[in-house]
């Protein structure tokens, strides 16, 4: 429900919310990057309801994970 209204409120360009979504991008990628130094996983998962969003948050992610992963960690992680 919530995540609908959320969905609808990206697609139409509402600044504010896109705003708050790059925002929580952001954090949540710094917070995955610092998980990837100490822990030096195969794989991150995003799952549940967060996933629908992946149109909007991917991008964001997968730049802020990239800056705060170590050089020496990120350089064996490539897709």
């Amino acid at each position: 429900m919530y995540q609908t209204a959320l969905v609808n409120e990206l697609a139409s360009g509402n600044l504010h919310i896109q705003r708050l979504v790059t925002e929580y991008a952001h954090t949540v990628g710094r917070h995955i990057g610092n998980l990837v130094n100490i822990f030096n996983p195969e794989a991150v998962i995003i799952g549940g309801e967060i996933a629908k969003l992946e149109q909007f948050l991917a991008a964001k992610l997968e730049q802020t994970i990239e800056e705060a992963v170590h050089p020496i960690i990120r350089g064996s992680h490539r897709e």
